[in-house]
């Protein structure tokens, strides 16, 4: 009977740290995203981009830099340091000293990115968005 027992014993070990091993793999493959909600009187970046509207617009979104440029991305995707959620606007008209942005390295290159979704007042044109305020 022991021997029984041991072998489920193990057999539910065995288990448990397989899910254990999946649950990481999903999260390491699939990071958690974090989309920008926009408030009364605002548009998000995945609205921005599918309307196109004519005139000025509130666009909320979070703010990433790097090699690209600065963007208004959809959101954020949780690794470290985050990676932009599309769609984003690239931005015209604001440099990166107008937020309070965060800094890491991805590979050989840096990355900065604000934790915090903000509020831009603007024209969008396509994927890119002509920045007239910043409105947090």
């Amino acid at each position: 009977m022991r021997p029984v027992l041991r072998a489920v014993a193990g057999l539910a070990v065995g288990f448990l740290l397989a899910l254990a091993g999946l649950a990481a793999y999903r999260a390491a493959v699939r990071p958690t995203s974090h989309p920008a909600k926009a408030r009364p009187g605002e548009i998000d970046v995945l609205q921005a981009v599918t309307l196109n509207p004519s005139g000025p617009v509130s666009v909320r979104g979070y703010v990433m830099s790097g090699p690209y440029g600065l963007r208004l991305c959809r959101g954020l995707k949780g690794s470290s340091p985050p990676d932009c959620l599309g769609p984003w606007l690239e931005l015209d008209g604001v440099n990166e000293g107008s937020f309070s942005l965060k800094s890491g390295r991805r590979g050989s290159t840096t990355v900065s990115w604000g934790p915090q979704p903000v509020s831009l007042l603007g024209r969008v044109s396509g994927a890119h968005m002509a920045v007239d305020h910043v409105l947090q």
